[in-house]
């Protein structure tokens, strides 16, 4: 009897842990200040496509620029220190390793290769050089200390996104967005007009469009979609609103983003101090129809989003 039980709780033990790491599959993980802005106070939730909010238990607290592993079992994250670090911790809370280090002095924008086995990121070295390093992590699945192997890709930039294939990223550099093959790096590609401003690229997931939020003359700041070899880049959101950080549904069907539009918010602010004006997460198909708000709460300055996986 006594073995029956046992089995039963360590059943039970194990329900409960997949159930938290299932329960970010396929939802929005939303980072934001709400209403306890003065006490810097964040809140991390989930939402699905319907604005249902879903229950998230995360080891960590503040963080920015956070990018749940292929198999959503691990998360990379960016500190919020004033000299910015990379973690990486197993979401429950038995394993955690730290990318940047004495070589390596402050890092961002971590994101995980399609396979899971590389991190791309943003790293400042102890001698001056800086730019885009692929991470080799795979050890950490194996061992509780590792040797993570760094490859330098390019000088500068910064806010990689994947191509599904693992072999190019986009990533931001000079206002402008750029594709660089990963292995062979040479000359990157610049995909944006000359007379825009753009950051967060993020490559879809069926290869074909990067989204990125651009400020155009005369047409704000909004959300474009371009093709990888720079053809075909359009604005979808169209809006008079401020636009920015698309992320992609796993299917690559929708795209999340956050905005300030006021017909939505009626824009109060939440420290006048420091201007910050509340802000919500919307989706919208892919050619930007059907756009509808998902985040549930009013008065909150959302940081960061990120579409997870099934």
């Amino acid at each position: 009897m006594r073995n029956v039980l046992l089995a039963i709780l360590m059943a039970t033990m194990v329900t409960a842990c997949n159930s938290r790491i299932a329960s970010v599959s396929n939802s929005i993980i939303v980072s934001s200040l709400r209403d306890g802005f003065m006490l810097n106070t964040t809140k991390i939730y989930a939402v699905d496509e319907r604005g249902t909010e879903i229950p998230i238990s995360v080891p960590f607290s503040d963080a920015t620029n956070a990018h749940w592993s292929p198999n959503r079992q691990w998360v990379a994250y960016e500190t919020t220190d004033q000299v910015p670090q990379i973690m990486i911790v197993k979401l429950d809370g038995t394993k955690q390793f730290k990318l940047t280090n004495d070589t390596y002095l402050r890092g961002g924008e971590p994101t995980w290769s399609p396979d899971g086995k590389y991190i791309a990121a943003y790293l400042e070295k102890n001698d001056g050089e800086y730019g885009l390093y692929k991470v080799n992590v795979s050890c950490i699945f194996e061992a509780e200390d590792c040797a993570l192997d760094y490859h330098f890709i390019i000088k500068g930039g910064g806010f990689p996104s994947w191509s599904p294939d693992g072999k190019q990223l986009a990533f931001w550099n000079a206002n402008q967005i750029f594709v660089i093959s990963i292995d062979n790096p040479g000359e990157p590609k610049r995909v944006t007009p000359e007379d825009t401003v753009c950051l967060d690229p993020e490559w879809s997931p069926t290869g074909d469009e990067i989204a990125i939020r651009c400020f155009v003359p005369f047409q704000g700041k909004n959300i474009f979609l371009v093709k990888p070899d720079g053809s075909n880049f359009r604005n979808i959101t169209n809006s008079e609103s401020e636009d920015l950080m698309p992320t992609w549904s796993p299917d690559g069907t929708k795209i999340a983003f956050i905005s300030d539009r006021a017909e939505d918010l009626g824009r109060p602010i939440i420290n006048v101090n420091e201007g910050i004006y509340s802000n919500a997460v919307f989706i919208m198909d892919r050619d930007g129809t059907k756009v509808k708000r998902v985040s549930p709460y009013s008065n909150e300055s959302i940081n960061w989003i990120n579409w997870v996986g099934p």
